[in-house]
């Protein structure tokens, strides 16, 4: 009777020490931020998530705090998760984050990127023997451009505009879709393609590995400085979660596994920034949309009147 009475004294022990670790698991906030394909830009998806959920576990333990990164294949897949409540927060282009922004924080983090400051400019490459002067001496050209280029498509279409000009998809005769920007900037060097757009610190990397480019290329225009990749929490995300998480981004790059995270996605460090950092950005993208407005009445005006004159013969 009494082994009997030991052995349900053990059972009830266990299961109460087992109850301990499990109330002590859900305790650990669970966060989970979204991206896609256009913030990692050249970096590979799985690379990715791997190494930002090796290296957040450890700086995150002593928060109470578990965050695990999810890579979406894009921004609409991203957006649908984040309407869904299945994601806290999201980290992509500043274009993909103020589609959000009015759900979001105001505190945000931004990657400061090797060879640039944390804002940096994007630039066109043209041939120096070319003789193109200016972005309308491009037209019927050939351009090289990512698909994950979001903020230098419109740069480039609101260009454009500026200058009465049809956007990229009629302006350009053909347009290639480089596997990465490296090989975007070869396209133009070798000549099979006229124009590519790169990150400034994309530029400086590849001619300081190949000062040949530097000699054989040469910057047609110049944008402003924009913030290239900024993460952000849910305006419903617990304040405790949120400084976890952000303090962690911030400590990541003083860790064996966050330098090697960022070795992976071109960067030196996370840095805070504010919602004002993403002005410039919002103009751009209103300067755009009212171009493109502008642009659209002109044609419908054309049409009509060349409807009436038609009518009156």
């Amino acid at each position: 009777m009494i082994k009997h009475l030991q052995k349900l004294l053990g059972f009830v022990l266990l299961c109460t020490a087992l109850g301990a670790l499990a109330a002590d698991d859900n305790e650990s906030e669970k966060i989970i931020m979204g991206g896609s394909s256009l913030g990692i830009r050249d970096s590979s998806k799985q690379d990715t998530e791997i190494t930002f959920n090796v290296a957040l576990s450890d700086l995150l333990k002593s928060h109470s705090a578990n965050l695990s990164v999810l890579v979406f294949d894009s921004t609409q897949d991203l957006y649908n998760a984040f309407d869904k409540d299945q994601i806290h927060g999201i980290f992509g282009t500043p274009l993909e984050y103020i589609q959000r922004e009015n759900k979001m924080k105001p505190q945000m983090m931004a990657i400061h990127y090797k060879n640039a400051m944390l804002k940096q400019s994007l630039i066109m490459l043209v041939r120096s023997g070319d003789n193109i002067k200016s972005i309308k001496d491009l037209r019927g050209k050939r351009l090289s451009m990512r698909n994950t280029q979001d903020i230098e498509k419109l740069f480039l279409n609101t260009m454009l505009l500026e200058n009465q000009e049809a956007e990229l998809d009629s302006f350009f005769s053909e347009r290639l879709i480089p596997k990465n920007i490296n090989t975007g900037i070869m396209d133009v060097f070798f000549g099979r393609s006229d124009l590519t757009l790169v990150r400034e610190s994309e530029y400086k990397t590849a001619i300081e590995l190949n000062p040949q480019l530097a000699k054989k290329l040469t910057v047609l225009a110049e944008s402003e400085p924009f913030l290239v990749l900024v993460a952000g929490a849910k305006t419903t995300m617990p304040s405790k979660s949120h400084q976890a998480a952000m303090q962690s981004l911030v400590d990541l790059s003083s860790t064996e596994k966050g330098k090697q995270l960022m070795r992976i996605i071109h960067a030196e460090s996370f840095e805070e920034v504010s919602s004002k950092d993403l002005d410039n950005v919002r103009d751009l993208l209103k300067r755009y949309k009212t171009l493109k407005s502008s642009s659209s009445m002109s044609v419908a005006g054309t049409v009509k009147t060349k409807k009436s004159s038609k009518a009156t013969n």
